[in-house]
């Protein structure tokens, strides 16, 4: 009873190919796909989604406890890879685990995205203090610190998105704490 667990189910498909359309149109806040699945595997769909729809958490269903199916689940930015057999327990946990985290990862996409507005120059003054106001932020002070950045990396290009999150995670323990 996926409403007595307090979700909303939104539908289901029997393969990446026919669930896509139904990710687009209902835009969940979850998906759980398996990764082996006839015409496009889990793999191809998480990478879909999450292009169009990177706010979407992803849950991997796997018969496969195989490193590599784990990494490339992890490369694409999936929040959990659960072994079958899974019971509903588990799958319930889980996605009570996603939704406790849900408020403070919104709100911390919220404050990128508003940062993103501010740097950009497209986006008129009110508004960008309209959405600071809805975030709960004041951007009305005495004085700003800012910290201007540009990274290079002469590692490989699969290791620098790891440091740039790294980064970006002690970067907003920072300003939280300021």
């Amino acid at each position: 009873d996926w409403q007595g667990e307090g979700f909303e189910f939104v539908g289901d498909a029997g393969d990446g190919e026919l669930a896509y359309p139904i990710i687009q149109k209902t835009r969940p806040d979850i998906l759980i796909t398996d990764i082996k699945m006839p015409f496009m595997d889990g793999l191809e769909l998480s990478r879909l989604v999450k292009h169009e729809l990177p706010e979407t958490k992803i849950i991997f269903l796997s018969g496969y406890d195989e490193f590599q199916y784990a990494k490339e689940a992890i490369d694409i930015g999936i929040t959990d890879y659960l072994v079958k057999p899974v019971t509903g327990a588990q799958l319930i946990g889980t996605l009570k685990k996603q939704k406790q985290q849900a408020p403070e990862e919104a709100r911390s996409a919220g404050r990128q995205r508003l940062f993103r507005h501010m740097v950009s120059g497209k986006h008129t003054y009110a508004s960008v203090f309209q959405e600071a106001k809805e975030l709960g932020l004041e951007l009305i002070a005495e004085q700003y610190n800012i910290m201007l950045l540009q990274l290079f990396s002469e590692e490989k290009e699969d290791v620098l998105p790891e440091k740039i999150k790294a980064f970006e995670q002690e970067l907003e323990k920072y300003m939280e704490q300021s």
